[in-house]
């Protein structure tokens, strides 16, 4: 007979539990803390050996439904176990050997079975210590509580009463198994949406097939443009093995290479890249120059070579000509230059004498300058003779070719169109009195 002390209880299974003590949810569900919820008791379950449903995931079957496991464990169902007779059925005539065998199968089914009880129970008092009592309160019997309600039914009541999911939500949520992946991200990005994505769909309990998930995953693989090839190697498996689980395992292997690959191509060094672009743009230039240069010698091959011959002769001599008128150009340039700076002394040494004289004239009563046109006036006294001239900085004693637009020393406010007839108020030192 199998000892009761062999098998752990509910409280001895939940402190092995990789999550002891699951969040709390104050007040009313919603889908969110649920879902936090149903992911800590699925790896709480799994985290318990089992040898049902392929012997790989514990007794997670016991939480998530037939069709998600299914995705799980392909061709492998979590076929839950039954209680077993008081004894084991033995056949009359059964040798000794025979007989312990039958009885060693007997003790593992009734061990698997109180085991898989207990951890039924483990994991609904712990749902029921994160849950208050009232949202669970449908499935609670005042004699034995929640012994006769499964776990896998208590989590999908909640999410039908208090998840909140529409058949809105769930067709949006299925769209997202459309959506792009960006191949310089982690694979496991893609592999993760798309397990929120059945996660969902199974707390709405509209549960993705594995075929549809298989199909969708290659579907936005493929549309990458980077993974042909494991598409195709993909593609040539045969169709039993084409599982989630199958499809993870060979684009996962693929993701690396492609990753390894990238890597290898970036360790040639950032200036090997530089020189490859050069040496291409400065190949394309000299291609490009090289296409235009076939292209004139075409069409000058093309053209009448008498023709030819005669424009190259015009050319000959049009250069010529300009080259002489760039000469005669640079020497008129150079003559100009020195009778311009003889001009500029001449014209200096001119207006100096011309100052001088007619300072004298002003001033010292010159009889040369025109004694006999002009006659005599007095200013100040003094005996000044009328040249006939005005200039607004000098006044009335300028000679006749000193006037105001003339005058080289000019004081300030100096108008050039000043005259004698109109002095603008300028100096009238000199002025005749009438």
């Amino acid at each position: 007979m199998v000892s009761s002390n062999s098998i752990p209880t509910p409280d001895a299974l939940i402190e092995s539990f990789p999550t002891p003590t699951l969040p709390s949810i104050q007040g009313e569900p919603t889908y969110h803390p649920l879902a936090a919820i149903l992911s800590a008791l699925k790896a709480n379950a799994a985290s318990i050996p089992s040898n049902k449903g392929g012997s790989a995931n514990g007794y997670l079957g016991i939480v998530v439904s037939n069709d998600v496991y299914s995705t799980i464990a392909p061709g492998n169902p979590f076929v839950p176990p039954t209680n077993p007779t008081q004894h084991p059925t033995i056949p009359r005539g059964s040798n000794d050997a025979a007989i312990s065998t039958l009885n060693r199968r007997h003790d593992e089914k009734l061990r698997e079975w109180k085991e898989h009880n207990n951890v039924q129970r483990a994991l609904k008092k712990q749902l029921a210590t994160a849950v208050d009592k009232i949202y669970l309160e449908a499935h609670y019997d005042d004699n034995v509580g929640y012994e006769n309600v499964s776990i896998r039914t208590l989590i999908q009541y909640l999410f039908d009463e208090y998840g909140d999911i529409t058949p809105i939500d769930l067709r949006a949520n299925a769209q997202r198994l459309n959506e792009e992946w960006d191949p310089n991200q982690p694979i496991q990005t893609l592999f993760s949406r798309i397990k929120e994505i059945q996660t969902y769909a199974q707390a709405g309990n509209r549960t993705f097939t594995d075929q549809q998930i298989v199909d969708a995953a290659y579907t936005i693989i493929y549309n990458t443009g980077i993974y042909f090839d494991d598409c195709d190697t993909w593609l040539d498996t045969l169709p039993t093995n084409q599982t989630w689980t199958n499809f993870q395992t060979h684009f996962n292997t693929a993701h690396r290479k492609a990753k390894r690959k990238q890597r290898t191509t970036q360790s040639e060094g950032y200036h090997g890249a530089n020189a490859a672009i050069e040496t291409a743009t400065t190949l394309q230039a000299e291609n490009e120059a090289a296409t235009e240069a076939l292209a004139n010698m075409a069409t000058a091959m093309s053209a009448d070579r008498t023709t030819m011959s005669q424009l190259t002769k015009a050319i000959t001599d049009l250069t010529t000509q300009l080259k002489d008128k760039n000469n005669e150009i640079s020497s008129l340039k150079s003559r100009l230059r020195g009778t311009t700076s003889n001009n500029s002394d001449s014209n200096n040494s001119q207006r100096n004498s011309n100052d001088n004289n007619n300072t004298n004239n002003r001033y010292h009563g010159n009889n040369n300058s025109n004694s006999n046109t002009r006659t005599s006036m007095w200013t100040n006294g003094k005996h000044i003779r009328d040249t006939g001239g005005y200039c607004w900085t000098h006044g009335y004693c300028a000679t006749a070719d000193h006037t105001s637009a003339n005058c080289f020393k000019q004081n300030p406010g100096h108008k050039t169109e000043a005259t004698r007839e109109n002095n603008m108020g300028g100096n009238e030192y000199g002025k005749p009195r009438l």
